[in-house]
């Protein structure tokens, strides 16, 4: 949890990602370095076990392997998990999200709505029959059917105890670019490397700059500026949970795995870590007198404008409210840099 607190807390300030990055650090503040430079951090050496990579070839398998066939019977019976084929209708026309092919159904698992699983019970291996059912109203999955009857026309391909068979090559080559689960496994490990590299490059430069925030003295800071913050913050994760088209609660449960206490919780440590490390990085660029030439920012913003889907430089500006704001956001990266270009890693 800690770790997805500070990356929370870093907002995208590593990568310009979030407009809060670029506000005017508060006046009236009071700011004294401590130690900036040199600071020390511990980084362990990634080690990739086979049982995480097996685990990924399990998942691998689980998704895309073979189902374990039911040969001693061919009825379907409550209880079952039976491999279908489906097509609905209602008045006679297919709607979306009606359709289906080699779907894995377990009769009774109410996954489907009332009257379809059940219409499968006595049903065969190799039989299609017609389901009618009704939506329930309201139906919040899609609305336009609410109460509506439909016809699902249902194919029973097998019936599978749920297990999957041994992964063998033919599988790993029809549903991956390798042609034999050794290959697949070097992949495995090889992508497993570099995201726990990643990982903990990241968490590198987050222990640095909390270790530099942490040396670093604030007076005159008040609990208005946190607040603000978290204002802030909070609309900028409920607008990016809209264009994933869900609530800001199904959003950091799937992409933070945190309830909406936790996000309560976290958050408010996030503000506080973003204002003071605004501050702190100010006062870096004013102590290191760094600076931004005419061509580092041309660089900059051109490159952010094009990794943030802007169209052009100008709107990429417009939306960070001006060069000004820009110009401030890419100091503090460069400060950012800075402390932790210069810390010592044992």
């Amino acid at each position: 949890m800690k770790k997805k607190a500070l990356l929370l807390g870093l907002c995208g300030c590593l990568m310009l990602s979030v407009v809060a990055c670029s506000k005017k650090s508060s006046g009236g503040v009071d700011v004294t370095l401590g130690q900036y430079k040199g600071i020390e951090v511990t980084v362990e050496p990634v080690e990739i076990t086979e049982e995480q990579v097996n685990q990924q070839l399990d998942n691998f398998n689980k998704q895309k392997g073979k189902d374990v066939k039911i040969t001693d019977r061919t009825d379907v019976r409550n209880g079952d998990t039976v491999n279908i084929d489906y097509v609905g209708k209602v008045d006679g026309k297919e709607f979306d999200g009606g359709k289906g092919e080699g779907y894995n159904l377990e009769i009774g698992s109410n996954s489907f709505i009332d009257g379809f699983e059940s219409g499968l019970i006595g049903k065969n291996v190799g039989e299609t029959a017609d389901v009618p059912v009704t939506f329930p109203n309201p139906y919040d999955s899609n609305p336009d059917l609410a109460g509506k009857d439909a016809v699902f026309t249902v194919t029973v391909n097998y019936l599978t105890d749920g297990n999957k068979e041994p992964l063998t090559d033919e599988v790993v080559k029809q549903n991956s670019d390798y042609e034999t689960i050794d290959a697949y496994k070097d992949y495995i490990k090889t992508a497993l490397t570099e995201s726990a590299e990643q990982q903990a490059q990241t968490q590198k430069e987050i222990d640095i700059i909390q270790k530099a925030i942490d040396n670093t003295t604030f007076k005159n800071l008040e609990q208005k500026e946190y607040d603000a913050e978290e204002t802030d913050m909070r609309a900028y994760y409920t607008s990016v949970a809209s264009q994933y088209g869900v609530d800001l609660k199904t959003y950091i449960l799937y992409f933070f795995g945190m309830s909406e206490e936790q996000f309560n919780t976290e958050i408010k440590k996030a503000a506080e870590f973003n204002v003071k490390q605004r501050l702190m990085l100010d006062e870096v660029v004013k102590t290191e007198k760094l600076d931004i030439t005419d061509e580092e920012y041309t660089d900059k913003v051109t490159e952010y404008t094009e990794q943030n889907n802007y169209k052009t430089v100008e709107e990429f500006e417009e939306a960070y409210k001006g060069k000004e704001n820009v110009k401030i956001a890419l100091l503090r990266e460069k400060a950012l840099d800075f402390v932790i270009n210069a810390a010592v890693v044992k």
